[in-house]
């Protein structure tokens, strides 16, 4: 997974707070807004976004957890101004999770997820239903978040 920090973010919409940028691979399948309106595939933000992706700016997970690690006590910082949690397949990789949790002691971190947590509701979607109940995906990604937000 790879992953940048910009210090100092220029996006409106967070302010000028600390944010992370996560791989395109990130984002799971199931997001409703992959490939389909998701602000970050347009503009100023889709340029960084490619580079990340891309592996010339940012680092690994171990990156991320230093840099945040480093941030002040108390530091507000958004998770993902770009990109989803670490995991693949719509699956949350829980370790690396945690990693991310154990770095955010002491911050005020924040970010959001379109990992599946429920089935999805669209008549379109009965085969990824049976997918998700089958291989146990959905308690899998509950219990991650759960864990997280201990």
């Amino acid at each position: 997974m790879q992953v940048h920090l910009t210090l100092k973010s220029s996006n409106t919409k967070t302010g000028p707070i600390p944010v992370s940028t996560t791989e395109k691979a990130s984002c799971p399948d199931a997001c409703p807004l992959k490939g389909n309106g998701c602000y970050a595939e347009y503009g100023n933000l889709r340029f960084h976004w490619d580079k990340v992706s891309s592996g010339e700016r940012g680092g690994d997970i171990e990156y991320l957890t230093n840099k945040i690690k480093s941030l002040p006590r108390g530091q507000l910082w958004r998770h993902n101004q770009a990109g989803d949690l670490p995991g693949s397949n719509n699956k949350i990789n829980c370790e690396a999770l945690k990693m991310l949790v154990t770095a955010n002691k002491g911050k005020r971190g924040f970010t959001y997820t379109h990992y599946p947590v429920t089935l999805p509701t669209t008549s379109k979607s009965s085969n990824k239903q049976d997918i998700f109940l089958s291989s146990g995906l959905l308690e899998h990604n509950r219990r991650s978040i759960l864990d997280a937000n201990a």
